[in-house]
């Protein structure tokens, strides 16, 4: 509960920034942003800045993917996706894909997180 507790409040303080700073967010801030945030059960406030780049990133991909992506059903998220529990897991998928593609993490976050999220949650057409 803890978690989910830090990890909101987190999140609001946050949102207070995000959309310019998402925009200047390289990967590798990213990657440190969301190490430092697992690694302190979401305490920092580095992960507010992971959480809310990687929850905003999310929503715009789920409302817009065809303009993002380029077409439709390419992200498909569960319900769970839109809690507390559904965001920690994101940042999970998230900073797995970015360990796994370090070169990569010189590019803008938000772009990213929208291809870690298309290979993690792919629709079942």
């Amino acid at each position: 509960m803890k978690v989910k507790t830090n990890l909101l409040i987190l999140l609001l303080l946050a949102n207070l920034s995000i959309v310019p700073f998402a925009n200047a967010l390289t990967g590798w801030s990213l990657f440190e942003y969301c190490k430092d945030a697992v690694e302190k059960n979401f305490t920092t406030l580095h992960a507010g800045s992971c959480a809310s780049t990687i929850d905003t990133t999310r929503k715009m991909l789920d409302k817009y993917q065809e303009h993002i992506v380029g077409r439709t059903n390419a992200v498909c998220f569960s319900d769970e996706v839109n809690s507390a529990d559904g965001l920690v897991q994101l940042v999970r998928v998230v900073l797995q894909y970015l360990e796994g593609n370090p070169g990569s993490l010189n590019l803008e976050a938000w772009g990213l997180v929208v291809v870690a999220l298309v290979e993690a949650f792919p629709c079942n057409d």
